[in-house]
């Protein structure tokens, strides 16, 4: 009988007249629904039993040990004996449920050691571990008079397992907490520990002193903490209780992760780890899997110079340059000699995730490399390395045109063609040369009207039908003639580009954004001029963030999400063979120009408002954009004048040094704009806040003692700034122009003020911040 059918029993125990109040209508008899919803309502359930199955499993199997007589009908009921509990049936229950009563009572008494703060799990534990032995005791035939002695006789033993275990985990849990948090460790999880605990607890026979009990456990624990380097050794022998680690034992949990912890942190620390994490994550489980118990103390104290020393490292270090090798120069031209430069170019221009064929290439190579197969005297041999990566090319030549003969230059058709040759020959496969033959000729026939015409002078109309009715040694000797014929008319030397009519070598594009040219070269052989039925183009990206493609001769290149600089390279064909490259150099810029982390000063003007200045006007550009400091676009001789032509010619000088000067210099500086798109926007920029003063010049002012909020029309878009008149001496000591500044009322943040007292003064005001924005507006524009 299971020790869940003992907790039912010790929980019935407890509840006294139970039978009555599970019998909800009274009627004299428990049945099972009864007894269930009694049991759901009043039952200590456990964290396992939570779910209804666990629940009903329970109540199952607790119920087949009670309702033993299943026939007939419950004395003095109608009710079914069947899942109904009768007279005896109760009766037998009682019985049992008085060893239970005599459980409780005595464990009521139980009193945990000075060495237990928990007294009350405890006791539980003692509790639990009591009242499993109550069923066999039942089924041994002993009886309620003898319990409370062989309770008392079992106690001490079941007690001291329940110390040993409380103190274990009271121990770890204090120990423990910084060692989870800085080694990602968990002692629960750990099979040696918990092994060794479990081995002391198991073997005890006797009661003992609960402090004698808690040394030896802390002691256990102490020993194995200090095979991990984290505390004091302990004159606890681990092997008395199960572990016996030798120097070629393995490493133990808790060991491996203080060892991983160390060498995570400064393998991270390392330049290239970001760039290579796949690599140096695999290589340091790999390593520590190599680790053993010997091993520790001397990996313990120098981490990242063991793992360094170690070969899953120098594997590492193997893999990070066999990828170096693909797209290099020398793999390129080794590719380039051994099969064509065509396709040297097109494996050096794929980027990793692009094509199965490459990435299994890689990745058989780097695993390679790893395990020392392109080694010479324990280093990496790039030689032997680049010999491989061309012999797998050449052998798997057609894995890296998909789409097969169409994708190929001319030169790469031959080669593939005489490799797919080969490949039927050895295997003795008639139709796999007649279906190369048919492929070579459609993908020919497909590159230009003279080629077209090269395969109906040796085939026919139907090249398709003439090859499978012909012998592979014909095939063999038609196709010999169709190749040279092909090369002949496709011979590169003879062509040039005359001209690429307008395709720029020198771009800018703003991150994100594409631009599209219109790809018309004009193509000679001699003095003859190739019509343009004959010419196609490709491009391909040959370093940075970008991409290109081509569609209907219109080239598209699309700058990355990061600035930098891109290469594209475009070619032009004359039937399938590439006659002549053009590189442009890409640009890519921000789509915004970063006026608060740009660094310098704005000198020589004055300054008013978030970031006042003295006279001399000296302020930061960081200041100018984020504290809403405003300009004075009178001059610099005093902040206010007396002369209405000379206040607003002032202003419009001011405001366009302020922007093809001050901002488009710091726009210079950084680096990082296109030219073209700088340009437009500094001339809408200075049109439109020009537009505004001549409105102001033509009389758009305010009344009296007044602000007026006007409006100009620019572009096609409405923009809003302000005049004001005020009784003012000196009109400069009105600095709220700032603060006056909203999209409602003052896109421009571009205010004049008068005073109206005789004689006037004027002042023209500029926020900086809003000139800046409406910059970077025009620029967005321009490089869309």
């Amino acid at each position: 009988m299971s020790t869940d059918i003992s907790r039912v029993y010790a929980f019935l125990a407890k509840q006294g007249d139970w039978v009555n109040e599970a019998d909800k209508n009274g009627d004299g008899a428990v049945i099972k629904s009864e007894f269930r919803d009694f049991m759901e309502e009043n039952f200590e359930w456990n964290g396992e039993e939570s779910s209804d199955s666990a629940k009903n499993d329970l109540i199952n199997s607790f119920w087949k040990t009670i309702d033993t007589n299943q026939s007939g009908k419950v004395s003095g009921t109608k009710l079914k004996n069947k899942n109904a509990l009768d007279k005896k049936e109760l009766a037998a229950m009682e019985d049992r449920i008085e060893m239970y009563e005599i459980l409780n009572e005595f464990t009521s008494q139980l009193t945990a050691p000075s060495v237990v703060g928990d007294g009350a799990n405890w006791k539980k534990s003692v509790s639990e571990g009591l009242g499993a032995l109550i069923e066999p005791y039942i089924k041994n035939g002993g009886t309620p008079e003898d319990l409370p002695a062989y309770l008392a006789e079992q106690a001490p033993l079941i007690e001291a397992k329940a110390t040993a275990d409380y103190c274990a985990n009271e121990y770890l849990a204090e120990i423990m907490g910084d060692v989870n948090k800085e080694y990602g460790y968990t002692y629960g999880s750990d099979q040696t520990l918990q092994g060794m605990i479990n081995s002391y607890i198991q073997s005890m026979t006797e009661g003992g002193d609960a402090e004698t009990i808690q040394q030896t456990v802390q002691g256990i624990i102490d020993a194995y903490v200090a095979t991990a380097g984290l505390g004091d050794e302990s004159s606890v022998d681990m092997g008395d209780y199960g572990y016996t680690p030798t120097a070629n034992s393995p490493l133990n949990d808790l060991q491996k992760a203080v060892i991983k912890t160390k060498l995570q942190q400064n393998v991270q620390a390392l330049d290239d780890y970001e760039t290579h994490k796949d690599l140096y994550e695999e290589a340091m489980n790999t390593y520590l899997g190599t680790l053993k118990f010997g091993d520790f103390e001397e990996v313990n104290s120098n981490a990242i110079g063991a793992f360094e020393a170690s070969d899953a490292y120098k594997g590492v270090v193997k893999a990070i340059a066999t990828e170096d090798i693909f797209g290099s120069e020398e793999l390129k031209s080794a590719l380039a000699s051994a099969i064509s430069e065509s396709f040297a170019e097109r494996l050096n221009g794929i980027m990793p995730g692009e094509l199965e064929a490459y990435d299994k290439l890689l990745a058989e190579a780097k695993t390679k490399a790893q395990n020392g197969d392109f080694d010479t005297a324990g280093e990496l041999d790039t030689q032997k390395l680049i010999d491989w990566v061309v012999e797998q090319a050449k052998s798997n030549l057609a894995e890296f045109y998909p789409n097969g003969f169409g994708d190929m230059p001319l030169e790469d058709m031959n080669i593939m063609y005489d490799a797919l040759v080969e490949a039927a020959k050895e295997n003795k496969d008639a139709a796999k040369i007649k279906e190369a033959a048919i492929s070579y000729c459609k993908a020919v026939s497909s590159k230009g009207t003279l080629l077209k015409q090269a395969v109906i002078d040796i085939f026919g109309e139907n090249y398709s039908t003439a090859i499978n009715k012909l012998l592979s040694g014909e095939i063999e000797e038609k196709m010999v003639e169709l190749k040279e014929k092909v090369l002949e008319i496709g011979d590169a030397s003879t062509f040039t580009v005359d001209n690429w009519n307008g395709l720029p070598t020198d771009i800018s594009i703003g991150m994100g954004n594409s631009k599209n040219y219109q790809l018309n070269s004009t193509v000679k052989n001699g003095d003859t001029t190739i019509t343009s039925d004959r010419i196609t183009y490709s491009a391909q990206v040959k370093s940075g963030s970008a991409s290109a493609t081509i569609n209907n001769n219109t080239l598209s290149v699309t700058a990355g999400n990061t600035s930098g600089y891109a290469t594209v390279e475009v070619s032009t064909m004359v039937d399938g063979i590439v006659v002549g490259k053009q590189t442009i150099n890409v640009k890519v810029v921000s789509q915004n120009i970063d006026w608060a982390n740009m660094d310098g000063n704005i000198n020589g003007c004055i300054a008013r408002g978030g970031a006042a200045r003295g006279s001399n006007g000296n302020i930061t550009l960081q200041e100018a954009y984020s504290t809403n400091a405003c300009l004075i676009l009178n001059g610099t001789n005093g902040e206010f004048t007396r002369n209405w032509n000379e206040t607003i010619n002032n202003a419009r000088v001011k405001i366009a040094d302020f922007v093809n000067g001050t901002l488009c210099g710091f726009i210079k500086a950084s680096g990082n704009y296109d030219a073209q798109a700088m340009q437009i926007a500094a001339q809408k920029t200075i049109e439109l806040y020009q537009g505004a003063l001549t409105q102001i010049e033509n009389g758009d002012m305010a009344g009296k003692k007044s602000n007026k909020d006007s409006t100009i029309n620019y572009d096609g878009q409405n923009y809003t700034f302000r005049t004001q008149k005020w009784y003012r001496e000196n009109t400069a000591n009105n600095t709220d122009v700032a603060a006056s500044h909203s999209a409602a009322n003052n896109q421009l943040g571009l205010q004049l003020n008068e005073s109206y007292n005789s004689p006037s003064t004027y002042q023209v005001v500029l926020n900086m911040k809003c000139i800046m924005d409406m910059f970077n507006k025009f620029y967005a524009q321009a490089l869309s």
